[in-house]
């Protein structure tokens, strides 16, 4: 055979799927033609550079591919991490804006009246509240209320009311009946009969801790309460 004719099989010779015959053939011309044998040897040189491309090829794209998961993998947890941050910051937020801190008082903030009809009404100047703290003591004989306005993050936020009675004020109490009834937000707590009652005290403090204590301690935590009103 020529050198066109075994050249053309060499790609099936490499291959291994040219015949018997064919493959002796090419054995025997290769080992007689430099040029063939060269060529032979060429298109190994060729395959194996193309192997080591694909390689390269390969890993370059794996590299790329963990690179890009990797960053997916940052980005998601980025945007977990932001969420969760934000969920946190809510949840503080929410749970700080019902927090109730008790109104200090003010000169004029409270104004404690007796009507006609023996209710007391208690209005309040002081502008947004969340709710009102109350507590009834006997002290020597005499039944005394103290009392405290609360505010917080929401209260703070909400449209200021006033009471159809007296527009400038943005509270009214009244003690009527047992019972301490807030005219504006509709609460009301039980509480001696108005009749009972002998003096009113705002007094900004705990009032759970109040109710615990003893007449002493009481006495002390109580020094600074503002007599409001006084049965004469």
């Amino acid at each position: 055979m020529n050198c066109k004719i075994i050249q053309d099989l060499l790609p099936l010779y490499r291959d291994e799927v040219c015949s018997q015959e064919s493959r002796q053939a090419v054995d025997e011309h290769i080992q007689s033609c430099p040029h063939c044998a060269e060529v032979l040897r060429e298109m190994g040189r060729e395959e194996n550079l193309d192997r080591e491309t694909a390689d390269v090829d390969r890993e370059k794209a794996q590299v790329i591919a963990g690179v890009k998961r990797r960053f997916s993998r940052r980005k998601r947890l980025s945007v977990l991490a932001t969420a969760a941050a934000m969920l946190a910051m809510f949840l503080v937020f929410t749970a700080a804006a019902d927090v109730e801190r008790p109104v200090p008082y003010q000169e004029g903030m409270v104004d404690v009246s007796l009507a006609s009809d023996g209710v007391i009404d208690i209005y309040y100047y002081g502008g947004n509240y969340a709710s009102f703290r109350v507590l009834d003591r006997e002290i020597d004989g005499r039944t005394a209320v103290y009392l405290c306005y609360t505010q917080n993050i929401k209260s703070n936020l909400t449209p200021l009311f006033s009471h159809a009675g007296r527009p400038e004020s943005s509270g009214h109490l009244s003690i009527g009946n047992g019972l301490l009834l807030d005219t504006v937000k509709g609460a009301a707590v039980q509480i001696p009969s108005q009749d009972q009652i002998q003096e009113v005290y705002y007094l900004a403090g705990d009032y759970a801790a109040l109710e615990d204590m003893g007449e002493a301690e009481f006495s002390a935590a109580t020094d600074g309460a503002v007599l409001l009103w006084q049965r004469s």
